[in-house]
């Protein structure tokens, strides 16, 4: 039999397991866009927009290849419906100098936003996404970024 450990040796760590997932929380990253105020608490991002239309925008740190991944989870809640977009490096200008997204995900007309929102990345193989904006499609919206999930 063998010797007891000693109680003063430092266990070998166990590696936790390693995810092909790419999380990014956005109290991370810097915030632009126009008409919202947006604060970072806890690792959450606490985000109020008082007229429709008006915006939240984050450029990532760099652009992430879509087509290593299935699905894009945003974990955001929100007292009212929200326009998700996606948009990639390049991007033109619209009418707003504003970069076009290759993707507006609209959330449900007229409803609050309770859980997680999943977009299928499957038809996006060909873009990079370089920026996500979260734009107001109510007066009066509040909501709650915590970070959006790429899954592979």
């Amino acid at each position: 039999t063998e010797a007891p450990a000693d109680p003063t040796d430092t266990p070998d760590p166990t590696e936790a397991p390693v995810s092909d997932n790419s999380v990014i929380t956005f109290a991370d990253l810097t915030a632009g866009g126009y008409g919202y105020e947006a604060t970072a608490t806890d690792g959450v991002v606490k985000v109020t927009i008082s007229a429709q239309y008006q915006e939240l925008q984050y450029v990532l740190p760099e652009a992430i290849d879509l087509a290593q991944y299935k699905t894009l989870i945003v974990d955001v809640v929100s007292n009212s419906q929200l326009d998700i977009k996606l948009v990639n490096p390049e991007a033109e200008l619209n009418e707003y100098n504003q970069a076009t997204p290759f993707k507006d995900n609209y959330t449900a007309e007229g409803a609050a936003i309770t859980e997680p929102v999943y977009i299928d990345l499957a038809e996006f193989a060909d873009y990079d996404l370089s920026q996500i904006n979260f734009m107001a499609m109510a007066n009066d919206c509040e909501f709650t970024l915590n970070n959006m999930t790429f899954v592979k």
